[in-house]
């Protein structure tokens, strides 16, 4: 009862509604998480691999059972429900939880509605001896807002691929499902093209074929990647390549993490906007979404910027 006591301010993000309940489930090393449909494969993977890294012990994963249509589920223990509650949350990242002393079951619409389950079920796991524990309770969730999202600023200093993969573990353990990705700032251009120069004086840039990967691998954790592209005053490293476009790109100063340095101006045409269809191209290229950022200036800068 005083762990079940504890974890009411543990869970994160809060959920909706829960309801503790007297008791626990203990699984054992002999017990293995099942999966029900295809969809709930990987977030019955990514629990054990979890409940192994942070708690030491082994949870196997049992090959999939057929679900319900419409449906996707996760089963702990001897005793749950096979079959989908009534009151399955309409949001496409909504589930049901429930613990009791029998069993645990998980239920959702989608992959993503499992697998946050699943990530539920792993915050409230704790080891006892070579078992596993978790206080019984009735969860009904679903996210309170559509963009859940953290920004990485690759503009401005390296991040490693394996880093940014860490990044979109964590996201996914806390249920965010966006990983914004700033592609360039004043210090560094953080993508290396294939058609245009920038990138290609950044040793660590990522290359078209990374951020592809990176994007793919990202979704299996329900999080998607969104290109940020900075303008006005962030593009002195852009400058550096296309001085006709951003005035205070060439030879000005291009400082390093940490330094302070010649701010940029992108001189801005008028153009028709037109958005290409995608077929076969990267993932970068052709994204979910797109931030598109604005930087405020002085009305003599915007008014030199634009030519006026």
């Amino acid at each position: 009862m005083t762990r079940t006591g504890s974890l009411r301010r543990d869970l994160l993000p809060r959920p909706q509604t829960v309801a503790w309940n007297e008791g626990c489930l203990r699984l054992g090393p002999d017990q293995a998480i099942q999966p029900l449909g295809g969809d709930a494969v990987f977030a019955a993977e990514r629990l054990a691999a979890l409940l192994q890294e942070e708690s030491g012990r082994s949870v196997a994963v049992r090959e999939p059972l057929p679900a319900p249509s419409g449906a996707a589920g996760l089963l702990l223990g001897a005793g749950p429900e096979t079959t989908p509650p009534d009151g399955l949350p309409d949001h496409p990242e909504g589930h049901i939880l429930t613990v009791a002393p029998s069993g645990a079951s998980a239920w959702a619409r989608t992959a993503a509605g499992i697998l946050h389950a699943a990530m539920t079920l792993r915050q409230l796991a704790g080891p006892d001896g070579d078992a596993l524990v978790f206080p019984c309770v009735s969860i009904r969730d679903w996210p309170r807002f559509r963009w859940r999202a953290f920004m990485i600023d690759s503009g401005r200093s390296p991040n490693s691929l394996p880093k940014i993969r860490r990044i979109v573990r964590i996201c996914s353990a806390f249920k965010m499902n966006s990983l914004v990705f700033r592609e360039g700032d004043d210090e560094l251009n953080a993508v290396r093209y294939r058609t245009n120069p920038l990138g290609s004086e950044n040793p660590y840039a990522l290359t078209m074929e990374q951020v592809a990967g990176l994007v793919d691998y990202a979704r299996r954790f329900g999080v998607t990647v969104i290109p940020e592209v900075e303008s006005l005053g962030h593009s002195s490293a852009k400058g550096r390549h296309y001085p006709d476009l951003v005035s205070g790109g060439k030879g000005a100063s291009l400082p390093g993490p940490g330094e302070r340095g010649v701010r940029a101006r992108l001189r801005v045409r008028e153009a028709p906007a037109q958005v290409p269809s995608c077929p076969g191209r990267p993932a970068l290229l052709c994204p979910a979404a797109l931030h598109l950022r604005g930087v405020a200036a002085p009305a003599h800068r915007a008014d030199a910027a634009s030519g006026t």
